[in-house]
């Protein structure tokens, strides 16, 4: 997916993050500082947030994990799982598939045990992976707060039905993400401390490739990527693939005009109408739904470009431009101008002036009304 500058300048932005990271780091018991490649698209992907999707990594992002999905126990990741109440139902299951987990906490039990700020940050830094049941993920961003969003442990969505060693591991080896509604997103791709950049490049490509397999066709694919980067806290971020904000292939979703908006919001009018009358026929609501279409449709043909709009108003006001005046033609000699007396506006509005009276027409006598007029006039109404 990545040619080979593009690659060039990864491995060159990963050792100046290596670089800033080690020059930063006081600490020698300090946490992993995770790397991270972000995307940044040219278009939003989607109106709405995907479901996550998980990506298997060439090496895997916690230790104790091998490539053919054996998990060192030992070496292993400690793991916290989030279930749905009660809890001793999900620690059968897990007992049944042969699974282990370090703790396994119910929702009603996380509520009400890690209520405060304080609690909460201790137990995202007690354990290196969070694991959560898909059924509750919803509840989750409100429950936990803050903390586990800033510490980069955000539980993964798992199957807890489905939840058997050999997924677990792979769930340690993969990366999750979910396409946004912005035109943003980032991937957890590796450690600097349990890495080498050259794994971590590995690392970088496949999920790069992932991401741009599930983004929608309508998009584009990487022509739609205006930046990629690598990224770790405390340290700006490097990319290391740039392109031009607006790239050729990209299709954009022309503007409707006002005329097409208002035949599309009367079609949309008489389907809903039709919807709620309960009399109407299934031959009438598919006619008006495809009235529908058939007006957002045309409302998208009929809308001119930007070069169009402008051509068409220059064609228009070009009739419209009044003839250049003829160059006034200089006298032989100064004595044939007029003179500038001659000119001046009060004398002719004088002249106008003293004029109107004259050209204004005798006004006539009014008739003399009739005597019976007169008499109906002046008599009182009682």
């Amino acid at each position: 997916m990545l040619d080979e500058q593009a690659r060039t300048q990864l491995h060159s932005a990963l050792a100046a993050l290596q670089k800033a990271h080690a020059a930063k780091s006081t600490d020698l018991l300090e946490a992993d500082a995770a790397v991270r490649v972000s995307l940044v698209f040219k278009q939003v992907p989607r109106s709405k947030p995907s479901n996550f999707k998980t990506v298997k990594l060439p090496h895997a992002l916690h230790a104790g994990v091998s490539a053919d999905g054996v998990i060192d126990a030992m070496a292993a990741p400690s793991i916290c799982l989030f279930v749905k109440d009660p809890q001793s139902d999900a620690k059968e299951l897990l007992a049944r598939h042969g699974t282990k987990v370090d703790k396994v906490i119910g929702i009603s039990k996380l509520r009400k045990k890690f209520a405060t700020h304080e609690e909460k940050r201790m137990l995202a830094k007690t354990y290196d992976v969070f694991l959560a049941d898909d059924s509750i993920i919803p509840m989750l961003p409100k429950v936990l707060g803050k903390s586990f969003h800033h510490n980069r442990k955000s539980p993964t969505p798992i199957k807890l039905n489905s939840l058997t060693p050999q997924r677990l591991a792979h769930v340690l080896h993969s990366a999750t993400f979910k396409i946004p509604a912005g035109n943003c997103l980032s991937v957890q791709v590796g450690s600097l401390t349990q890495h080498a950049p050259e794994a971590i490049a590995e690392n970088v490509e496949t999920a790069v490739s992932a991401v741009l397999a599930a983004l929608p066709k309508r998009v584009g694919g990487i022509k739609n990527v205006q930046q990629l980067a690598v990224v770790i806290d405390d340290v700006p971020s490097l990319p290391f693939y740039m392109s031009l904000p607006t790239a050729t292939g990209v299709k954009r979703q022309k503007p409707m005009s006002a005329e097409a908006k208002a035949a599309r919001r009367k079609a949309k009018k008489a389907l809903n109408e039709l919807k709620m009358d309960q009399y109407a026929s299934d031959s009438d609501v598919e006619m008006a739904e495809a009235q529908v279409v058939e007006a957002t449709k045309k409302g998208k043909k009929e809308v001119p470009t930007a070069v169009e709009v402008k051509q068409e108003e220059t064609e228009v006001k070009a009739p419209a431009a009044p003839a250049p005046a003829p160059a006034p033609t200089a006298s032989p000699t100064p004595a044939a101008a007029p003179k500038p007396s001659a000119l001046k506006k009060p004398v002719v509005k004088a002249s106008l002036s003293k004029a109107a009276p004259a050209a204004a027409p005798a006004a006539t006598p009014a008739p003399a009304a009739s005597p019976a007029a007169a008499k109906k006039v002046s008599k009182p109404r009682r």
